[in-house]
Order: structure tokens, then sequence, then C-alpha cells
């Protein structure tokens, strides 16, 4: 018998033989995850996070808005676990309460965060938490200001499912249903951070019925947007009056009731052209019918030419 026969002999597997293989891998311990050899404090990792939700949430005692120390402790090891095999960050999510609705908090715990921080042994130390204080802060801003990333999936979405020609892409005023329309500020960092500084939830449904009345009261008559407005927003293509209509009465519409956004009044871009080409006449003036705008501290006159 040849060497060549002898090496296909033992490579067969018999049925048997195959069963008695999978009987010991289930058998087997499941195999660790490789530590990158770096050594995570659980106890500043707990720091990190605390101080994280503390200045994202703007309250000290984080109970009050429903994240137990409990919560944070578990889920602050588990971090640590992860950063230990060498990931550069791990994120965090935490269900909060704050102003009686459930919101999540991403917490974002980077490798290089920790690795800094944790060189300071002493965590009641005054130069610790001033200088751990503003890495957290630091990064706890830039997060927020930072866009999440969309799938491809979505950023194709995006560019192709609207209509095309005369055909209505959507109109306003209309209610939500499955969605509020105010958590369209989420898309966009200064809205974002509007609502945050007047303390508005876009999930809440008293915000949102607020956003889409104050949204009704403002545009009066309906606004009608169709596929040939929405393609002007494809690159290299010049912006008509309809988006610029619409996005300056969205962003000029009150989010609550000490939004300042109530003390201004945008005309619309066809007001100018159309007194230069016929005077203030009657038509227009009915344009104004539902504004007293001598009680608005701001008039905004759009230009488009």
């Amino acid at each position: 018998m040849s060497d060549s026969s002898i090496n296909i002999k033992q490579a067969v597997v018999t049925p048997e033989k195959a069963k008695q293989n999978r009987r010991q891998s289930l058998n087997q311990p499941p195999v660790p995850k490789q530590s990158s050899g770096v050594s995570i404090s659980v106890e500043h990792v707990i720091y990190y996070v605390t101080t994280w939700l503390q200045s994202v949430l703007r309250v000290k005692q984080l109970r009050h808005v429903g994240i137990k120390k409990s919560i944070i402790k578990s889920k602050s090891r588990s971090g640590a676990r992860e950063l230990e095999t060498g990931k550069p960050e791990v994120r965090l999510d935490f269900e909060s309460s704050k102003s009686g609705d459930n919101s999540v908090v991403v917490v974002v715990v980077t490798l290089a965060n920790i690795l800094a921080i944790q060189k300071h042994n002493n965590l009641k130390c005054t130069r610790f938490v001033t200088f751990a204080n503003a890495i957290i802060k630091a990064t706890a801003a830039n997060v927020e200001a930072t866009p999440p990333p969309q799938p491809a999936a979505l950023q194709t979405k995006i560019v192709t499912s609207y209509v095309s020609g005369d055909a209505t892409s959507f109109h306003l005023p209309f209610r939500s249903t499955d969605q509020s329309l105010l958590s369209a500020d989420e898309c966009s960092n200064e809205l974002k951070a509007q609502l945050r500084r007047l303390n508005v939830s876009s999930g809440s449904t008293s915000s949102r019925h607020f956003f889409e009345n104050s949204l009704r009261d403002i545009i009066g008559t309906k606004l009608v947007v169709n596929g040939n407005d929405v393609a002007t927003l494809k690159p290299h293509q010049l912006l008509n009056d309809v988006i610029i209509n619409t996005w300056l009465k969205w962003l000029t519409t009150p989010r609550s009731r000490n939004d300042t956004n109530s003390d201004v009044h945008v005309f619309s871009s066809y007001f100018i052209s159309a007194v230069m080409a016929n005077g203030y006449n009657k038509s227009l003036q009915r344009w104004l019918k539902k504004v007293n705008i001598f009680e608005k501290k701001m008039l905004l006159f759009p230009i488009h030419a």
C-alpha cells in the first residue's frame, strides 16, 4: 500500500467519529476574550459614566431621573471588560425619565480617556476632579454635536425615495401619527441643541402637539411640497421658493411657550417680489390678517431671485 493511500484512509471520518467530535466540542468551555494586556479600573469607569450623565442631564442626583447606582456599576463593569479586550471605545445606553419622558442617554467611554484619568489614583483629589471632568465634558459635548452615522441603505433612501414631477411629496400643516414631527429636529445639530436649551423632548406628546399646533398657526393655508421642489435639494441645484419658505417656517416655529421664536415673523419669499410688482395691495394685506407684526421683535424678509 502506497503512502498516498494511507493518507487518504487516515483522512476519512466515519459518521460515528463525527458525532464524537461534535460532543467533545460542545463539552469544551467557551474561549475567553483575548485581553489586550491593558488593565482598566472599574472605579474610574464608574466615575467617568456618572460624571457624563450628570453633565448631559444637568442633574446631580441621577436617581431623580430614574438612573440607579447599581445600573451604572453593572454597565461600567461590562464596559471595562470590553475596553480590556482592546476596543477603542464602548457605548453604554441609559434610560432617563427626565421631564417625565423616557429617553436614552448614550455614554461613550473611550479607552484613551480612561487610560488618561486612571493615572490619578485619588478620585477625590481636586486635581483629578478638574482634569477628569474637563476630559469627560469635552468628549460629551463633541459627541452631542456630531450626528450619528447613517447606514448606507438609509443614505440611499434619503436621496432616492421622494416623488418626482408634480406629484405631492408632502403637505403642511398636518398632524403626525406614528412619529413626532418634532423628532426631525434631532437631524440638525443647531435645532437639537435648541431643544436641550428649552428642555423640550421630541418624543413628548405635549411637546409634539404644541409644535404641530404652532406650525399650523404659522403656515395658515396649506403648503404643498412636490417632487420638483424636493429635487432642488440635490447637489449643484438652486433651491426654489417652496423649499426656502418651508425651511424658514420650520425654523421659526416655537417649540415651547418660552421659545423666543414666537417673537419672530418670517414673510414669504414671494412677498417682496409682489410688493415691488403691484404695491402693497389688498391681496397682500390679507397675508398679514392673522399676524400683528407690531408685536414681533424681528421681521424677516427673504429675497430669492
